[in-house]
């Protein structure tokens, strides 16, 4: 039961990511927050939190989210970047995007690493697997969306 809703409200955030770069900035923010409005209802369904620990979670989760987001603005940027340029890319270019593109990889990484010992405090390792490969889950789906709309580097 829980995988179907997961997996259903996941669905979801692919039909809302496919329109995160076609709309002006104002619809970009109500998107974002449509996308995390459901992400956070996939993750109270499928991380089945008690009391105490839904108590401790939530504002770290929302800390968490909240750091995400310049990363996530900075990779916004980077496709806008690219999308822009791509026809005519040069070979600085390139270079310029691709150490951009690996230096918010490694923020990501840094993050992730930060968090994974706060959501340790109050979780178990297997909910804190559990919530990680959430967000990982969620995040290949938008990925893969992405993916399908953005041209490869002639």
């Amino acid at each position: 039961m829980h995988k179907r809703l997961a997996v259903q409200a996941i669905a979801a955030l692919v039909l809302l990511s496919g329109v995160l770069y076609a709309q002006d900035q104002q619809d970009v923010e109500k998107t974002r927050a449509d996308i995390l409005a459901n992400k956070k209802k996939i993750m109270a369904t499928t991380l089945e939190l008690g009391g105490q620990e839904a108590d401790a979670f939530w504002p770290l989760y929302d800390e968490y989210q909240n750091a995400l987001r310049p990363v996530h603005d900075r990779s916004s940027r980077l496709i806008a970047d690219y999308l822009r340029d791509y026809e005519t890319l040069t070979d600085e270019q390139a270079r310029v995007l691709l150490r951009e593109f690996l230096a918010i990889e490694r923020e990501q990484l840094r993050l992730k690493e930060a968090y994974v010992k706060k959501f340790s405090a109050v979780l178990s390792p297997k909910k804190v697997a559990r919530y990680f490969q959430l967000e990982n889950k969620i995040q290949s789906v938008i990925d893969y969306d992405l993916a399908k709309k953005i041209p490869v580097v002639r």
